[in-house]
């Protein structure tokens, strides 16, 4: 599948998970972090539809199982022609569309308003990882537990320090004072770099620090990588921040997720 979004999702997910091509989709499995819903997929070549609802579950089960945390099932493919799939969305299944944004340096965009107060450095203590996990606990969104996103967020915490021991990149945050207001990781192969968890802590939202701290790191970035790559969901705030930066639409995404709520 030529997919630049979902073809930087797998080499995120080729140093932790086990990713097998198969004649109808892509099963990707993370063993260490089961209950993370975009890392035990399925990565359909077409569309599902609700009369083969029933058996690309059947797949999911054969393929990657079911968890007896999170129960969930998620599918993801490559949305370039309508479906129908109003029986997944009756049985609970939550739809979603992102958009698959990519810059080069001569695109990039210097903000006109940017925080100067903040010190953005790269992780590099325990301590930035357990406030990056609070934050991401903090910031959840509804409809999943403390304890059981927690253990998501140290499996993700994990995985992207691996990532970083190999050089393929690392996490930066914004920090007021000694406090995480935001964070970002970036992570690249073969000249190509995708940004991954791009967050800012509620308390500090509409000052500048998602923008500031994107910026920064894009300008760094370019010193040795030729594209950059964001991902962001269908009418969230952040996708108009990118764009602002220089970010252009390139492909898009779906998915469906279900989990036990």
């Amino acid at each position: 599948m030529k997919h630049l979004g979902y073809e930087t999702d797998l080499f995120l997910l080729a140093k932790d998970g086990i990713i097998t091509a198969h004649e109808d989709c892509i099963s990707v499995i993370t063993p260490d972090n089961p209950t993370y819903y975009f890392g035990n997929f399925l990565l359909l070549k077409s569309p599902p539809k609700n009369e083969n609802k029933r058996e690309i579950e059947k797949r999911f089960e054969a393929l990657v199982g079911i968890n007896s945390v999170s129960h969930h099932k998620t599918f993801c493919w490559n949305p370039t022609q309508k479906t129908d799939i109003s029986h997944f969305l009756e049985e609970g299944y939550e739809y979603e569309e992102r958009q698959v944004l990519t810059a080069k340096a001569d695109d990039l965009i210097a903000p006109k308003n940017q925080n100067t107060t903040i010190l953005i450095r790269p992780f590099s203590s325990k301590e930035d990882w357990e406030q990056w996990i609070d934050l991401v606990v903090e910031e959840r969104d509804e409809g999943h537990t403390a304890d059981r996103f927690r253990v998501y967020a140290e499996g993700k915490a994990h995985s992207f320090q691996r990532l970083h021991k190999d050089g393929k990149g690392n996490f930066y945050g914004a920090f007021v004072g000694d406090e995480l207001a935001g964070a970002l990781g970036l992570f690249h192969q073969n000249k190509l770099g995708r940004f991954q968890e791009v967050l800012t802590k509620t308390a500090f939202r509409r000052q500048a620090i998602c923008k500031t701290l994107v910026y920064t790191i894009c300008k760094e970035a370019f010193e040795s990588l030729d594209d950059l790559v964001i991902v962001a969901t269908d009418g969230e705030q952040a996708l108009k921040i990118y764009q602002s930066l220089g970010f252009k639409a390139k492909e898009r995404q779906a998915s469906l997720c279900f989990w036990k709520k």
